[in-house]
């Protein structure tokens, strides 16, 4: 019926009428049909007609065999209270959020014969559905103060002032609607510890250690040339200090080891010889090829100095460098750090190198060979320590990020690792990705500006709403008179850009379609993928859409239809695909 709004397992399919096949003599599990106004009238009768006969109609019963064109309409309805479920935040995106609706005066649990279901987090436990209007078990402070935005429990609050109440399901609803919220307790908790050296110009190291994963593998690795580590104690010199159980896996309450806490590390002279420098021989011969054998390349992990000239090597398809004769170099390949932290390993060590030739007396144009053997056959332990500090901690490896399932295929998780690696992704300050959390217009933005290599600006964007009081961040700013200028983003009609507002699955196809040069592409109905998507309709970006799409950049969400949900909010996860897809196919 054209006035109701049909919903499936808590999902809307449809708003009016509605069509799908249904296998002959099979059962239709069960919709509810409701009106879109305030009192949500809940569709309590249906009738069924087909073949010139009417009969009523329950879900659960199979269709008559002889039916084939049928038609079922609702015969009547009652006043109806929703139940809105959000199971990953306080504010879900349209795409997440459920909707089920409980006719007034009876409970979830009479209607639907059951509760909500638990839900499955990675890394966290699953408390229960709570009504955030609800008071506490000891009827003080509701719900609301125990949970963050994500719907993590708040130790403190719990330590202080007790449990929340969970929702009970069988009270009877009345009114328009209610929240149910899931609850969780994050099972990924950390503790930060300070790692000290112990040792004259060494800094300090702070390190987040996960609980339930054994120390020893949370720990970087910290080198002295001419020494090796014995282990990290409480205290730098004396005999009565404790020493950090690095096979242990951490813990908390108690925590272990303890928050704030700091570690001394204890060193052991190695014999006077060449062993002194392998720090910094190590860090000199990392990163270069060391080998070409028909078209595979092998890189050097600092084991060794076999370094190989040649006048073009190919990495992934592409040139290295081309040069001739005197001017050939030595080529350097990153096997896999994230991009950013890789380059500025680099940058440092030319910048050492550039030093080392001073110290060694070397000629400016000495390459990595001559430098290398000259470190090993002449300078100081004491010297190559100074040197090495500078190349210390720089390079970071895969993230870990506690809020992102690496064992499932579905949650993105390549993406996400990919845009880490290029430096363009950043997690939290608390160590999370911040998965299933919407996107606002100038993350995106941002994102795209990484991916482009953060050009510089001739000057910033005009929009009104885009200041250094409101948009604090110079590099956000950049950004967007960045994206501003290339066309990729116009703003709004009243000369905002309104940063901070989520962004639209449509919204994000069209900047990256617009960053990728606005490619042509012609929209006829053989490309018409999506159930929601109309060639032609450029207010929606349909253009954008649809070449996104055919080359592979977006997807849909599959069911009975194919949908791309254009204004639904993005992700920051799907975000992260969209964006990796876009930038491995070449396109930006």
């Amino acid at each position: 019926d054209g006035n109701y709004d049909l919903y499936k397992d808590g999902k809307k399919v449809s708003s009016g009428d509605y069509s799908f096949d249904v296998l002959t003599s099979t059962a239709l599990s069960e919709y509810q049909a409701v009106t879109p106004g305030t009192n949500k009238l809940l569709a309590n009768a249906w009738q069924l007609t087909y073949g010139g006969k009417t009969s009523d109609y329950e879900f659960g019963t199979a269709f008559p065999s002889d039916a084939k064109d049928v038609v079922l309409e609702v015969k009547g309805g009652q006043q109806s209270t929703v139940v809105r479920v959000h199971k990953w935040a306080k504010t879900e995106t349209e795409d997440t959020l459920l909707r089920y609706f409980v006719p007034r005066g009876q409970s979830f649990q009479s209607t639907f014969g059951k509760t909500l279901d638990e839900v499955s987090r990675p890394n966290t436990s699953f408390l229960g559905w709570y009504s955030y209007t609800d008071k506490d078990s000891n009827g003080q402070q509701t719900n609301d103060n125990y949970f963050d935005p994500n719907l993590i429990q708040k130790n403190d609050e719990v330590e202080k002032n007790g449990t929340p109440s969970v929702f009970d399901f069988t009270t009877t609803l009345n009114g328009e609607g209610i929240d149910l919220y899931a609850g969780y307790k994050n099972d990924a908790r950390f503790t930060t510890i300070t790692l000290d050296p112990n040792y004259s110009g060494a800094d300090k190291i702070s390190v987040k250690i996960y609980a339930g994963k054994k120390i020893g593998e949370q720990l970087p690795t910290v080198t002295r040339d001419g020494y090796t580590l014995t282990g990290w104690y409480t205290d730098p010199v004396t005999n009565v200090a404790s020493q950090l159980d690095t096979d242990k896996k951490a813990t908390t309450n108690p925590d272990y080891p303890a928050a704030g806490s700091i570690w001394y590390a204890r060193w052991t002279a190695d014999s006077k010889d060449n062993s002194q420098l392998n720090g910094l021989l190590n860090n000199l011969s990392r990163f270069y090829v060391v080998k070409n054998d028909a078209g595979k390349y092998v890189v050097s992990d600092g084991s060794n100095a076999n370094f190989v000239k040649t006048k073009v090597v190919k990495v992934d398809g592409k040139d290295t460098f081309a040069t001739t004769g005197a001017d050939l170099a030595y080529t350097e390949y990153n096997p896999g750090y994230v991009k950013t932290s890789y380059d500025k390993f680099v940058a440092a060590r030319k910048s050492v190198l550039t030093d080392l030739k001073k110290e060694l007396k070397l000629a400016n144009n000495a390459d990595i060979n001559t430098v290398y053997a000259a470190v090993k056959g002449e300078l100081s332990a004491e010297k190559a320590d100074t040197y090495n500090r500078k190349l210390a901690n720089i390079l970071v490896g895969e993230a870990d990020f506690p809020d992102v399932n690496t064992s499932d295929t579905d949650s993105h998780t390549d993406s996400i690792q990919f845009m880490y690696n290029q430096g363009i992704v950043k997690g939290y300050a608390d160590g999370t990705f911040g998965y299933g959390a919407p996107v606002a217009r100038v993350d995106f933005i941002v994102w795209l500006y990484r991916a482009a290599g953060s050009p510089a600006v001739d000057s910033q964007a005009s929009f009104t709403d885009v200041t250094a009081a409101t948009v604090p961040n110079q590099e956000f700013r950049d950004a967007i008179a960045w994206a501003a200028a290339n066309k990729i983003t116009t703003g709004y009609a009243d000369g905002t850009f309104a940063p901070y507002a989520r962004i639209a699955r449509q919204d994000a196809a069209a900047f990256i379609y617009r960053a990728a040069g606005s490619p042509n592409y012609i929209e006829d109905y053989n490309s018409k993928v999506f159930a929601d998507v109309t060639p032609g309709d450029s207010a929606n970006h349909s253009k954008a859409v649809l070449w996104a799409n055919n080359n592979g950049v977006v997807k849909g969400f599959a069911g009975s239809v194919n949908r791309f949900a254009g204004l639904d909010t993005v992700a920051r996860q799907d975000a992260a695909a969209f964006l990796a897809r876009a930038i491995q196919a070449n396109l930006l």
